[in-house]
């Protein structure tokens, strides 16, 4: 997997100089420096500088207060009103920082504008601005102050300010983070309480945001919000808007810097794919460099976790669909059936397509029209079975290997993954399989480098090991194909042969991936290498259903006396296994296999000897040889494996190799004599091996009824 270890991610702090600039906006900056200072009416002046969340606000006021230091008379004074509490609280921090300012700035006054500005604070209960239905008296020490005695003080302090031949103005930044509480109080304390002679204000906010408190409060509706703050801003200016193409480009720099931090390298048709998609899907919502640097932020962390194990272009896209698309990606990650297209087929698939469009629309339905139709684009582009929804466009079948084999978030394989930034469980990562086929292409490759690797990816069930093993061997090279078949016999026992819903096992998986091995080793070595494999102490079970899978019988892979030759050796290994061992526990569901191939390639009448004499000599014997052939049932309802019954195919091919009237004679010997004798059905309440003998003895019977029935030369029935 990709290396983990935390990452600078890209801050969203503001810039401070101009050299840092890259969206042009220093020179608007000094001009809004040049403009307060240039300014000879002592009127107090507010500028209002006007943009959405994340647009920059902070950075052009940086880049104001470092043009304004360049005016020797002019005194910038930053303040910042958050975590001040009430608007007690507020005041007064407010002229404390003044205070502060201008005395380190006023060294020559004869009269210290500090004192007066914090007397004027510290006094001043807030005023509510004309129009607003509350009035309150200023109050001093618990006493009156008259509108007098404020007015000498406010005199006194502009006074001071006017012979010093400065203006003091005052940044004030994030007014539109604050509650609406507090931005109403920042508003009265700059109409009414500070709105000194010789000063200004910049005020950096989202007017829409502004407007609706200060509506909230002193009139009703946000059209009259906007009146109320046009009274107190003189000059209202917006952010320069930054071109698409640069916020384009200063997100992707970003992506580039995700990719190289997690050491992921596109290839050139990756890169191009992502530019495609990024660009017909996401730039009309691309529209503050916070939200970009936000983007930034989500795949530096994500590439780390999970970007050599998925797509990466897939990982790249769908968490823009998480930062710019948040309702869709959160739509998608609870609806994989319909977003990878499983229930888009037949007689459902109108019933999906009409999910899948309403869960679309509802994700979608704030979003103004050029944004929805690049989160469609975003969504048909990961997901491309969704494309039916709107086009008549159908994806078969066959598009699920190679989706896999691309580590699509599009494959069911891979899904999961892209939102859980990790392996689920039961899973193997796709770079430890990389590393096995790496290992596997050497020369030589050594075993003790190739064992445990393939035996870590085993631990957690070998269905996913095989899958991922044949997604990537389409194509392999006959060394590699060989060394490939050596290493899955050296493995084999970690292959269960318990079957899924679908009737396959991972054992039949493995010997099948095993059979198109040996087609791609060379003809001329196909011979010796199955002779090794089949002599080998290695699963006798997996060397079965190799065998099966090779098509021994018919030639496919090997010739018929190579086959022949093959089929003896084997045959070997399986009379040893059932003269010598237990082959019921050993051989599992391969049982039948087992004396398919014995009979055939071994001894005439070895089979039928053995079993014959097997049965007389264990009860027990009888009971696990019909477990062996009862094969495996599924419920309809729930996918939950049933206890399956006993059936004719059963009974027929167990009478291949050996007398049933023995088995059933001895069933009568432990049953009594009315064994298999009653309703079928009515036997499936009864203990597991009184219900096998029941059903046993009634299929006999009824197959004995049938072969007296029966002309001679007719064929019995396998009803």
């Amino acid at each position: 997997m990709a290396n983990t270890e935390p990452r600078d991610f890209v801050t969203d702090a503001p810039i401070d100089d101009a050299s840092q600039d890259r969206f042009n906006r220093a020179p608007f900056a000094a001009q809004i420096a040049r403009t307060i200072a240039a300014q000879r009416d002592p009127a107090s002046l507010v500028v209002g500088l006007y943009g959405p969340w994340g647009d920059g606000k902070t950075s052009v006021l940086n880049l104001v207060e470092r043009a304004l230091s360049g005016f020797s008379d002019v005194i910038p004074v930053r303040f910042n009103p958050w975590q001040l509490g009430d608007e007690s609280l507020v005041f007064r921090g407010f002229f404390e920082t003044l205070a502060e300012a201008l005395d380190a700035n006023l060294l020559g006054a004869k009269e210290r504008v500090g004192s007066l500005l914090t007397q004027y604070g510290g006094l001043l209960e807030p005023i509510p601005i004309a129009g607003s239905v509350a009035s309150k008296v200023a109050r001093a020490t618990g006493q009156a102050l008259s509108a007098t005695s404020l007015g000498k003080l406010r005199g006194r302090i502009e006074k001071i300010l006017s012979k010093s031949g400065k203006r003091v103005v005052i940044l004030i930044d994030d007014l539109d983070r604050l509650d609406k509480s507090e931005i109403q109080t920042i508003f009265r304390l700059v109409k009414v309480a500070a709105d000194f002679a010789h000063t200004a204000y910049v005020l950096a906010f989202d007017d829409e945001a502004v407007s609706a408190a200060l509506a909230e409060r002193y009139a009703s509706g946000s059209a009259h919000g906007t009146n109320f703050l046009e009274k107190i801003i003189q000059l209202p200016l917006h952010l320069p808007p930054v071109s698409d193409e640069m916020l384009r480009l200063v997100t992707l720099e970003t992506v580039d810097v995700a990719l190289d931090q997690a050491n992921v390298e596109l290839s050139q048709p990756e890169v191009n794919r992502f530019a495609s998609v990024f660009q017909r899907a996401v730039t009309a919502s691309l529209k503050t460099p916070r939200v970009g640097k936000r983007y930034g932020n989500a795949i530096l962390f994500a590439l780390p976790m999970i970007g050599t194990e998925v797509n990466p272009v897939d990982l790249l896209l769908i968490e823009a669909m998480r930062i710019f698309f948040s309702p869709l990606y959160e739509w998608v990650r609870s609806h994989d059936d319909e977003a990878l297209g499983h229930t888009l087929q037949g007689n459902l698939a109108d019933a999906a397509k009409a999910i899948i469009k309403s869960g679309f629309e509802d994700a979608t339905k704030e979003l103004p029209a050029a944004e929805v139709r690049g989160a469609q684009t975003l969504l048909t582009s990961l997901f491309p079975r969704t494309e039916s929804v709107w086009q008549n466009k159908h994806w078969p079948a066959e598009w699920e290997a190679t989706w896999a084999r691309q580590k699509r978030i599009a494959s069911p394989q891979y899904f999961h993954r892209y939102f859980t930034y990790s392996i689920p469980v039961g899973d193997v990562p796709d770079t430890d399989v990389d590393r096995l086929i790496g290992v596997l292409e050497t020369p030589a490759p050594d075993a003790s480098d190739a064992m445990p690797l393939a035996q870590g990816m085993l631990a957690g069930g070998g269905e996913a090991f095989i899958t991922k093993l044949a997604g990537r061997l389409d194509d392999p090279s006959p060394e590699l194909a060989a060394h490939t078949a050596l290493l899955l016999a050296s493995v084999a026992a970690a292959f269960s042969d318990r079957s899924d819903y679908l009737g396959r096992s991972t054992m039949q998986r493995a010997a099948r991936l095993m059979s198109k091995m040996f087609a791609r080793v060379r003809p001329e070595d196909r011979f010796e290498l199955a002779k090794t494999l089949v002599s080998s102490d290695e699963s006798l079970p997996f060397t079965i259903e190799v065998f099966r899978w090779l098509g021994a019988a018919n030639g496919s892979v090997l010739s018929p006396e190579q086959a022949n030759v093959l089929g003896a050796l084997l045959a070997a290994r399986i009379s040893d296994l059932w003269q010598n061992d237990n082959p019921f526990e050993t051989l599992g569901r391969a049982v039948g296999a087992s004396l398919h191939l014995w009979s055939t390639y071994g001894e005439a009448g070895a089979v039928k000897e053995h079993l014959e004499s097997r049965i007389r000599g264990e009860a027990d014997a009888i009971f696990a040889l019909m477990a062996s052939f009862l094969g495996q049932a599924w419920s309809m309802d729930t996918g939950v494996p049933l206890e399956p019954d006993f059936r004719r195919e059963a009974y027929d091919a167990i009478s291949r190799f050996v007398d049933p009237a023995l088995i059933f004679a001895t069933l009568q010997e432990i049953f009594g004599d009315s064994v298999g004798i009653g309703d079928f059905y009515e036997m499936e309440q009864l203990p597991a091996q009184e219900r096998l003998a029941h059903q046993f003895g009634f299929i006999h019977r009824v197959a004995q009824h049938d072969k007296e029935l029966r002309g001679p030369g007719e064929e019995a029935s396998t009803a």
